[in-house]
């Protein structure tokens, strides 16, 4: 215990600003890990002993007697199938680019051994053919590639997904139930669904507020058949695809609070022109609610033998097995990643508010990646909510994250950046709005701006002309959190009433403070307590460690004898844990400020 303590104590620095860290979570790691470490190898005891499984039963129709020929070559496949997984679950293989299973790779996959920046384990599908293949999607694209039904090319071949490996206890480990609010797109999983109030937004929950789902079926490995040569007429039946939800839920702490953090973006005249919320290890959840162009909620599934049943009106023979159906099932998967949700504030009168949001989302999704030097496909947007909790929802689809949102958080400027590449992007001079587009080469949008492969569904809607103003007046934004419920100015106008109304020096130092939009004290004139006979004028918390008091110093802390009790009081302070900060009034307080951007921020 004291090994661990003594390394965060190293860290305290990097600590201190986190919003995830407080004094009892070390202890809540600790006490955690034999449980976490435990349930970390559920997905390879599910996996190993449904392959053994299949593997067994097999071979008893491989030796039945009166098997038919197609009944042992079909068995003899799926023979080969389970050893050929049974070998890559076990860490057998020869191929060097099958190393998922090697424990420590496993378990950091898993999240268990936190740091490793290693990809989540994928979603798999075994391929039926002379030799099985696997073939790996990340979770979220393999939501829909490895859909119900679906069709799969792999070297020249078809299959098409018809069932999903399930545990050996059978379907009811897998399933789960949830409530999603449709407000918001907050999840309430298992005891959360019995909620009457969404966690987040505390819309009262009813049938147009909250979608139930008794039977979401989180998706790991499927099994495919190969089938003969796709049609034209067949490809275009397959292409209309699945109605995909996202939906997401904050990290709580180990105080049981929801690990968040909010800001809003302002112009110099006080319009609030964005509303942000952070959430770092959130919680991110792709369901596939069903078929595009079907009626029928989710799908329907053989519960012994996982097979998916066939589409409504699909052609064909029936060739699904077993009798047992679960009707309404909707696969799902999980993550957890860093968000940061944007809620812009829409220009009254507006006519097409959806394409007004359409177009905003990728303009800022273009301008991060431009202004932070990523790659296109390590930012995701999509707008989630409704009325007045409609937001722009961005998550780090990159795996161990960027660090982006936590910049676009504590940066004043950050955010306006963003939106000033956005301008440039769009073709607009990013200080007058001019449109500097060449002449009849992007009207609307085009793929030098807004368009791009990933968003062709949302083409007919995004218009670059429709948020010019609204950019513009985001790049003139400062960026600011909000803290202990009240906001920046608040906070500034709160502490010039609780400061000493005798000292001009900290009405000065927050003045400073708040030209420059620098992180604001959390208190005046803090008193510890342990027998430390002193107050702190200001004071900054830091989570899980004692803050920082800062100590305005006016001329009267010259004096030999005061000067002698200060240093004894605020050495006790500092053997507490406590970081001192002192302000003289003999030294320029900007340059004493700048000096301490860990404690007082960037500033603009």
């Amino acid at each position: 215990m004291q090994e661990c303590r003594d390394i965060l104590a190293a860290c305290a620095a990097e600590l201190s600003g986190s919003i995830w860290f407080n004094a009892v979570w070390l202890d809540q790691v600790l006490e955690d890990a034999p449980t976490r470490f435990n349930s970390a190898f559920d997905r390879w005891r599910e996996l190993y002993a449904s392959a053994v499984r299949q593997r067994d039963e097999a071979r008893v129709v491989v030796d039945k007697p009166t098997a038919t020929n197609d009944e042992r070559k079909r068995a003899k496949g799926q023979v080969a199938e389970a050893e050929r997984e049974v070998d890559l679950l076990l860490n057998r293989t020869q191929q060097p680019t099958e190393p998922d299973f090697y424990p420590y790779r496993y378990l950091a996959a898993e999240g268990f051994l936190p740091g490793y920046n290693f990809p989540r384990l994928p979603l798999r599908a075994l391929l039926e053919a002379e030799i099985t293949t696997m073939v790996d999607r990340p979770r979220f694209l393999g939501l829909t590639e490895f859909g119900p039904r679906n069709i799969l090319y792999h070297e020249g071949r078809k299959y098409k997904i018809e069932r999903c490996v399930l545990p050996t206890g059978g379907i009811e480990g897998r399933l789960k139930k949830s409530k999603f609010c449709l407000m918001c797109g907050y999840f309430h999983e298992d005891e959360a669904s019995h909620a009457d109030l969404c966690d987040h937004c505390k819309t009262t929950f009813n049938g147009e507020t909250m979608h139930f789902v008794p039977t979401l079926f989180e998706m790991t490995t499927i099994r495919s058949r190969r089938v003969e040569r796709i049609t034209c007429d067949e490809e275009e039946r397959t292409r209309e695809g699945y109605e995909v939800a996202t939906h997401y839920r904050f990290a709580t702490g180990s105080d049981g609070q929801q690990t968040v953090d909010s800001g809003k973006a302002e112009t110099k005249g006080g319009d609030v022109v964005a509303e942000l919320t952070f959430g770092p290890q959130a919680n991110l959840w792709r369901v596939n609610r069903r078929w595009r162009r079907s009626e029928q909620k989710g799908f329907t599934l053989e519960t012994k033998t996982g097979y998916w049943s066939k589409k409504p009106g699909e052609e064909g023979p029936r060739d699904i097995e077993g009798t047992q159906y679960l009707v309404g099932v909707q696969p799902f998967v999980r993550d957890t990643r860093n968000l940061l949700l944007v809620k812009p504030d829409i220009p009254t009168g507006l006519e097409d508010e959806e394409s007004f949001l359409a177009s905003v989302s990728y303009a800022l999704q273009r301008g991060m990646q431009v202004l932070f030097q990523i790659e296109e496909q390590e930012i995701a947007v999509e707008r989630i909510g409704q009325e007045e909790e409609r937001r722009l929802l961005f998550w780090e689809a990159a795996e161990g994250g960027n660090g982006i949102w936590t910049r676009i958080m504590e940066e004043p400027t950050a955010l306006g950046n963003v939106a000033a590449e956005a301008l440039r992007i769009c073709h607009f001079d990013p200080e007058t709005g001019e449109d500097v587009a060449e002449k009849d080469t992007c009207s609307r949008a085009c793929y030098r701006c807004l368009l791009s492969y990933s968003n062709q569904t949302d083409h007919p809607r995004l218009d670059r002309m429709l948020i010019r103003d609204y950019l513009l007046d985001l790049k003139r934004s400062i960026t600011t959190k909000v803290a202990q419920g009240r906001d920046y100015e608040e906070q500034y106008e709160w502490l010039q009433e609780k400061r000493d109304p005798n000292s001009s020096l900290e009405a000065e130092f927050l003045s400073v403070l708040y030209a420059s939009r620098r992180r604001l004290p959390d208190r005046a004139q803090f008193r510890p307590e342990k027998g430390i006979y002193c107050e702190a004028d200001f004071y900054y918390e830091r989570d899980g460690l004692n803050g920082v008091a800062v100590f305005i110093d006016g001329p009267s802390h010259d004096d030999p004898i005061q000067k002698q009790k200060d240093s004894e009081q605020r050495t006790k302070l500092e053997d507490l844990g406590y970081r001192v900060m002192v302000i003289r009034y003999d030294k320029k307080l900007e340059e004493q400020i700048i000096s301490c951007p860990d404690i007082f921020g960037p500033g603009i």
